[in-house]
């Protein structure tokens, strides 16, 4: 009859899961004519009925082992991950819905470590860091569309630190600043596309102290600033 389950089998913390079984569940339920579907979770329960019944439940099933790939409704390539007794473990890949490299990085024990890099729709690279135990720590870079590095900072648990680098379309240095535990910290210094200095900044664990201006190489004033100053730049206008 239309909606009527045929056939239930509990499955609890892993007992009566094995596939001995299943398979005599699935035999029996073939047998009635029923459908059977199940998804991947920890625990949960099979049910195999008519068409018309629907599941609320979900089974326990093997864990994940090997290669998955996941694709578009289109038939296309979407991702493609490796995993381990359940667990992602080794590289991960992600696809635009054109076919082009999206994203591409690596688990450990579960966690994102190593190397992640980001791609444009074009296939060209946009930014790459480096994590981990899923946070980010390392050297992170920023690209222009030509591949010329537009921004270069370091991490350390999470946190921006040491000297962070913006540069111009052209290579030449934009701005540098200097980090302590993800706070402004000390000198940040803005340069023209002439390599000459035109503001030095100097901040304490985040607010700003102090602004002294330059020309032509030649500092012409020095006064207080706020935390929320912004200071115009040459790469603002690109």
């Amino acid at each position: 009859m239309p909606g009527t389950i045929f056939c239930i089998s509990i499955f609890k913390n892993g007992k009566n899961s094995t596939w001995h079984y299943l398979f005599v569940i699935i035999f029996a339920c073939t047998l009635a004519h029923a459908d059977i579907e199940w998804e991947d979770e920890d625990e949960g329960k099979f049910i195999f009925g008519a068409p018309s019944v629907v599941e609320e439940q979900k089974p326990r099933m093997p864990r994940k082992n090997g290669t998955i790939i996941r694709y578009y409704g289109d038939g296309g390539l979407k991702s493609k991950a490796t995993y381990k007794d359940g667990v992602k473990e080794g590289p991960v890949n992600e696809y635009y819905p054109n076919g082009k490299l999206k994203k591409a990085f690596n688990y450990k024990n579960g966690k994102i470590d190593g190397k992640v890099s980001i791609y444009s729709p074009q296939g060209v690279l946009v930014s790459r860091e480096e994590y981990k135990n899923e946070v980010k720590d390392g050297v992170a870079l920023q690209y222009y569309p030509d591949g010329t590095v537009k921004i270069e900072s370091t991490y350390l648990n999470g946190e921006r630190v040491g000297v962070s680098r913006s540069f111009y379309p052209d290579g030449r240095l934009w701005e540098e600043v200097n980090f302590d535990s993800g706070r402004q910290h000390g000198p940040t210094k803005i340069f023209h596309k002439n390599g000459n200095l035109r503001i030095n900044k100097i901040y304490n664990q985040g607010r700003c102290e102090t602004m002294t201006k330059y020309k032509n190489g030649e500092a012409v004033s020095e006064e207080s600033c706020g935390s929320n100053v912004k200071v115009q730049s040459d790469l603002d206008s690109e």
